[in-house]
């Protein structure tokens, strides 16, 4: 092998390496994975995967069936130095999606309705995962934010949250 040959292919591992980390640092900046433990009989939530760029994007992996009336929720904290959440988006299968709401904490019973029509939730069955879709306009594009998954039963009453009880996972940085 020449020596212009062998530089060129060195070059192009080289190259091909930083492409990959550089890919690599930027999908998992902004996207975090966490567990949940198996503590609700019914409606479990087991995983869920946060990614924020332009989006805020929650995937919620769970174990039991879906019953008409189920609810499945996101609170989301945008502001850190306010310890609770600003904003809650839920939806039920089977009908239309809801809307984004503003909240002042998490016992609002009053939750008003934004402007913002750029969400989208939806629930794949077989797969038992439920998606989360938020545009970051919609939040007014904080640098971080930090979120928790409330599952409700059809008669209202919690199935199971995600960390705890009305707690969040740690912050996840917008990239």
């Amino acid at each position: 092998m020449t020596q212009r040959r062998l530089v060129s292919a060195f070059g192009s591992v080289i190259l091909a390496l930083l492409m990959l980390l550089v890919t690599a640092g930027a999908a998992s900046a902004a996207t975090r994975r966490f567990t949940d433990p198996n503590d609700s009989p019914g409606l479990d939530i087991h995983r869920v995967r946060v990614s924020y760029a332009d989006w805020l994007r929650v995937r919620v992996k769970y174990d039991g069936p879906i019953r008409v009336g189920q609810t499945y929720g996101i609170w989301i904290d945008t502001r850190p130095g306010n310890p609770g959440p600003e904003y809650y988006f839920g939806f039920i299968p089977w009908s239309e999606v809801g809307n984004l709401q503003r909240v002042s904490g998490f016992a609002d019973t009053t939750k008003t309705n934004t402007k913002c029509q750029q969400v989208a939730g939806g629930v794949n069955e077989e797969q038992h995962i439920v998606r989360f879709a938020v545009a970051g306009t919609c939040l007014r594009d904080p640098k971080r934010i930090r979120i928790s998954v409330q599952f409700q039963r059809p008669s209202g009453t919690d199935a199971d949250w995600a960390p705890a009880f009305r707690r969040f996972y740690p912050g996840i940085p917008r990239y």
